[in-house]
C-alpha cells in the first residue's frame, strides 16, 4: 500500500453560474480551509491559455476568522497555517511544485519585500 502524501495547495476552486470571482473566492476558502475574511483583494489575474477561455483569480484574504467548512466535507484537507517566508522557502527547495502556485508565492513574497 503506497503512503497518501499531501500536496501544498491554495483555496481553490472554479466559479459557478451566477457567480463573480470574488463570491467564488469566498466560498472555496470557506469550503476548503474553513475560514472567511473581512477583506478580499483581487491580487492576480491570469488567462489559462490558447484553447482555453478562462481566467484564474487569484485574492489575498487578510483578517481571517473560524467559519463552518462545509461543501467539501468528502476532500481530505488538512489545514497549515504557513507564513509567506516559509512558503517563499518551500518554493525554492522544491517542496511546492505547482507552478502557478509557486509563481503566486514570489510574487507575494516579492511585493512585500520591495
Amino acid at each position: 500500500m503506497k503512503h497518501r502524501k499531501y500536496l501544498w495547495r491554495l483555496p481553490s476552486g472554479r466559479v459557478e453560474k451566477n457567480e463573480t470571482p470574488l463570491q467564488a473566492a469566498k466560498r472555496e476558502l470557506q469550503e476548503e480551509a474553513g475560514l472567511r475574511a473581512k477583506k478580499l483583494k483581487l491580487f492576480h489575474i491570469r488567462g489559462s491559455g490558447q484553447t482555453l477561455d478562462w481566467k484564474l483569480y487569484s485574492y489575498i484574504a487578510t483578517d481571517l476568522f473560524p467559519a463552518s467548512k462545509k461543501g467539501d466535507e468528502d476532500e481530505d484537507i488538512k489545514i497549515v497555517p504557513t507564513s509567506i517566508k516559509k512558503a517563499f522557502k518551500m518554493v525554492v527547495n522544491g517542496e511546492i511544485k505547482k507552478e502557478n502556485m509557486a509563481y503566486l508565492i514570489m510574487k507575494l513574497y516579492f511585493s512585500q519585500t520591495s
